[in-house]
């Protein structure tokens, strides 16, 4: 389910390109690579810029059901294949395994069913980058990010984060403005907290928090 799901966003192009983990031919290191090459790119324009680390709690376990549906519904993924996963997890025993042994009692749901994906599940990876895509396609519709000119080609792109699965590494910088790359820094750490809190707002939203 997961190789198919991801192979069917790649196809589509519903991934961004800010997205490494649980894709194929993206590495950690050339993410790390390239947040230093934006850090030299505001240094090199004399540009302020703002970037922030942060880290999800507990990803894989705290994705609501319904989000993750509509999320595999959206490229492919049946409606019963969704049924069949997380009508299993919300159902099932837990035991405590320790180097003693496992226990003899385990606990479940009583009213409202667990959720999350669970450590371990092979489509975990898949299911967390596409819960995560519309919360990073939440931040440009925002206007959020920064905007880079290439030097050679002078083509004009943008980004908001480098994502590696719950590892997430907010991009935000002044934007072009007649030619200039210095707005006051209040401004800036204001704009900034605004992409904070839209970030942890999406992740709240499908069950996450920082």
């Amino acid at each position: 389910i997961g190789q198919e799901m991801v192979a069917n966003a790649e196809r589509l192009q519903q991934i961004p390109w800010e997205v490494y983990g649980g894709r194929k031919r993206h590495r950690a290191i050339e993410c790390a690579a390239n947040k230093v090459l934006t850090m030299d790119i505001a240094r090199l324009e004399h540009r302020s810029m703002a970037l922030c680390s942060n880290d999800a709690k507990s990803c894989y376990d705290r994705i609501l059901h319904a989000i993750a549906s509509i999320c595999m519904r959206r490229v492919g993924v049946s409606k019963e294949t969704c049924q069949m996963m997380f009508g299993t997890l919300e159902q099932v025993d837990h035991y405590v395994r320790t180097n003693f042994g496992d226990s003899t009692t385990s606990y479940a749901c009583v009213e409202i069913p667990f959720q999350g994906v669970y450590q371990g599940n092979g489509a975990g990876p898949g299911i967390w980058m596409l819960v995560s895509i519309p919360i990073i396609n939440m931040l440009k519709a925002s206007g959020f990010g920064i905007k880079v000119i290439n030097a050679m080609s002078k083509e004009r792109f943008s980004f908001v984060c480098y994502a590696f699965v719950d590892d997430t590494d907010l991009v935000h910088a002044s934007d072009f403005t007649r030619g200039e790359f210095d707005p006051e820094v209040d401004q800036l750490v204001t704009e900034m907290q605004e992409v904070v809190n839209t970030w942890e707002g999406g992740l709240r939203a499908s069950g996450g928090a920082l």
